[in-house]
């Protein structure tokens, strides 16, 4: 039989990225799927960085959708955004070392 989801989520390493535009949406796809635990904290108020932003036009694309549809697979394959928050102003760097 196959681990539970806990038992699978103990067995899987911890990793953090700090914000969450294109670079740090890859970053942290490419960590879940290398089987490491994945918070992702942005600063706005919601992730996806200048690619969400509503003053982006979007031309022939709805770039918002596409965007926070990503986001809610990523989050379905369980990656955590942790929104309104600067790591190193409101949330202290060193609790992220500890917590790894």
């Amino acid at each position: 039989m196959g681990q539970t989801r806990a038992a699978q989520e103990t067995d899987r390493q911890k990793g953090r990225r700090h914000r969450s535009g294109p670079a740090g949406i890859s970053a942290a796809a490419q960590l879940n799927k290398a089987g490491h635990l994945v918070t992702v904290f942005e600063r706005a108020d919601r992730p996806g960085g200048p690619c969400s932003c509503m003053a982006s036009p979007n031309m022939k694309l709805d770039k918002n959708e596409v965007v926070m549809r990503r986001i809610k697979q990523m989050e379905d394959e369980g990656i955590k955004f942790v929104c309104n928050t600067e790591v190193g102003t409101n949330y202290p760097a060193g609790k992220i070392v500890e917590r790894v």
